[in-house]
């Protein structure tokens, strides 16, 4: 059922438009909070006497000059709904009828247990109150307990005109109740701005289209972040989608079809959910993505930080372009602090994506923080990624980095169940991979890819893999950072005009016998060709690599290997090469078996690998061998194939 106000055109100074908001309607969301209280006696506690219910709640019209007739509410058990027209709670008081079966209610004052009566008293239909912010009813009960009821105002928003007012407001919670076409109002200007005045409220599209969003470089009031909502800071936003997007931006943060910026400050949670994005996005700038530009809590504190940057099932499928840091979905996250969380979770990317450095089909950089935990599952990148200069260019991530201090109780930077299925084309940049460019990490055991593929093939100057490109040292070189990968699996041919070039991994990094990156129950099978330092596998390992093995023919200069180019301080155990796919024979560091062999189970069996439907080996059932399936050769059983 839909409200109308009496014709009124509601005009405010500050707003960039003036509009008619009568059609714009409001939603009044009741929320219940238990608060705790002793009773006096035991004999206190009957069910009458504990009783502190709202029974019904409305706005009458005989007492509400912005009202044609009265709105009922809808109570869901402890959730009250009231749908209110747009603009009766803008500029005066609204009075509201309900029954209780409390002794008293109350709004403001102290909420303890000490003075249950202050603030307010509430009468119904006699007491007026500003609905603008959230308002709380305390209802009383005989023996003391109490409940507080929220009361939460929802605006729906049903014209363009009047989602750009919401330029105009840093809070409040919003609604569509339509579909939104926007081409009519030209270049947008973004909802928050500036990094000053944020937008830090709700915003739900229930699942309808916004189409012809444009912004271009011209747009000065969008410098800061370009997008629909331009700056965010512990917003939620959900059941977006975006279509036809058109962005030509220079932002100096970040440019992103949904947003542009988010800032997190200590204690802030900023949601994205089921928002999705077509189009095209392009900036001169950085921190570039599909969906969102930059996710940042670099503003924060480090210590004492609990902020946490959400992003879920969501996707795009736009082209991007843009300098550095950017990505199909997330172009750069710089999060710091000794409790910060980052989770993007069932979201994907599937257009193509450009840039000069820290590039990737899904995100672009994930900058190191102090102690985060990072989570990155169950998504997945399918556009070509190209970068012409720069490096960290992957097909799914182009270069992640965390630190964790001595000490640390979190779990670190963890990507586990994804994918990148485009090709990465990077001529002539150094750390590039088919799922990740550059991946490093700061203390032991702080950084994982678990679980995860690659399957485009993969261009590269040097240090270049099938999955990843570079696990080494990053600036000065004082700090030792490595990086773990297990049950992984890269599929594509790797080709580079340089050195340092594997089926799996350019270069795993070692700095001494506890610090090096490791590389467990792993495969490549791609062809692999560069100048020198080849290898089917790895081409530098100087890490450790534990029950892996490759297939992929090799092509190379000197320290060219079927498995490793070279292993110097590295330890390779348990692995195996094709000695015929390869066109290698050299059992320097691997062994090499005949394809008969590699198609084997027993081969493998007799190295200690753990199969399904064994227990000899371990009880996981990591590896699994099927003539029909992979071509003959083990997979993993966890790791859907392609």
């Amino acid at each position: 059922m839909r409200w109308s106000l009496k014709s009124k055109v509601v005009t405010k100074p500050e707003c960039r438009r003036s509009v008619p908001c009568g059609h714009h309607l409001i939603i009044a969301v009741i929320l219940a909070v238990f608060t705790v209280a002793a009773c006096p006696s035991p004999t206190n506690s009957t069910n009458d006497r504990s009783s502190h219910d709202i029974l019904f709640f409305r706005f009458p019209a005989e007492l509400n000059d912005g009202l044609n007739f009265d709105v009922e509410a809808v109570i869901d058990g402890l959730e009250i709904r009231v749908t209110l027209p747009f603009g009766a709670n803008r500029d005066g008081l609204l009075i509201a009828e309900f029954d209780t079966n409390g002794v008293s209610v109350f709004i403001g004052g102290e909420e303890g247990h000490e003075a249950p009566e202050s603030g307010t008293r509430q009468e119904s239909g006699v007491t007026p109150n500003d609905f603008t912010n959230s308002v709380e009813y305390r209802v009383t009960a005989e023996n003391g307990g109490r409940k507080t009821y929220t009361v939460r105002i929802v605006e729906e928003i049903a014209s363009p005109e009047q989602l750009a007012l919401l330029g105009d407001f840093r809070d409040g919670d919003y609604v569509l109740v339509n579909d939104i076409d926007l081409s009519s109002l030209g270049s947008w200007i973004p909802i928050g701005r500036h990094m000053d005045i944020p937008f830090t409220g709700t915003f739900d599209g229930r699942g309808f289209t916004i189409t012809g969003l444009i912004i271009n470089s011209d747009s000065l009031d969008s410098r800061w972040g370009q997008g629909l909502f331009g700056v965010v800071r512990g917003a939620t936003i959900e059941n977006v989608t975006l279509a036809d997007v058109s962005i030509s931006g220079d932002s100096i943060f970040g440019t992103g079809a949904l947003i542009g910026v988010i800032r997190n400050d200590r204690y802030d949670s900023t949601l994205v959910r089921n928002c999705h994005v077509t189009g095209s996005i392009s900036s001169s700038g950085g921190s570039v993505g599909g969906l969102i530009g930059n996710a940042s809590t670099w503003f924060a504190q480090r210590t004492n930080n609990i902020s946490s940057i959400t992003i879920i099932d969501s996707s795009t499928d736009c082209n991007v372009v843009g300098g550095g840091n950017v990505g199909g979905l997330l172009g750069g996250v710089n999060v710091a602090g000794d409790q910060v969380t980052l989770v993007v979770s069932g979201s994907s990317a599937h257009g193509d994506v450009e840039g000069k450095g820290s590039t990737g089909g899904l995100i672009g950089n994930v900058g190191y923080g102090y102690n985060p935990s990072i989570s990155i599952t169950d998504s997945h990148a399918s556009g070509l990624v190209r970068a012409t200069e720069g490096g960290n260019i992957g097909g799914f991530i182009g270069f992640l980095s965390s630190y964790a201090y001595t000490g640390s109780y979190r779990e670190g930077v963890v990507v586990r169940g994804c994918s990148a299925t485009g090709d990465v084309e990077a001529r002539n940049s150094p750390n590039v991979g088919g799922f990740v460019g550059g991946a490093a990490s700061i203390g032991e055991g702080a950084l994982l890819f678990e679980t995860s593929s690659s399957h485009g093939s993969v261009q590269g100057r040097e240090v270049v893999g099938g999955f990843v490109g570079s696990t080494g040292l990053t600036g000065d070189g004082q700090n030792p950072r490595r990086s773990a990968y297990r049950y992984c699996y890269a599929t594509g041919d790797v080709s580079a005009t340089g050195v340092s070039v594997g089926g799996f991994a350019g270069e795993l990094y070692r700095r001494d016998a506890d610090r090096i990156s490791t590389v467990d129950a792993s495969y490549a099978l791609g062809n692999v060709s560069g100048s020198g330092g080849v290898g089917g596998f790895v081409g530098s390992a100087q890490g450790r690599i534990t029950g892996s093995y490759s297939v992929g023919r090799v092509e190379g200069g000197d320290s060219s290997g079927g498995f490793a180019g070279s292993a110097r301080f590295g330890v390779v155990l348990n692995s195996f090469y094709d000695e015929e796919t390869s066109g290698r024979r050299d059992s320097e560091i691997v062994l090499p078996r005949p394809t008969e062999h590699m198609k084997t189970k027993q081969t493998f069996l007799d190295a200690g690998w753990d199969f399904v439907g064994e227990d000899e080996n371990g009880t996981e059932g990591i590896w699994n061998i099927d003539p029909t399936r992979n071509n003959g050769y083990p997979y993993l059983q966890e790791v859907p194939l392609r």
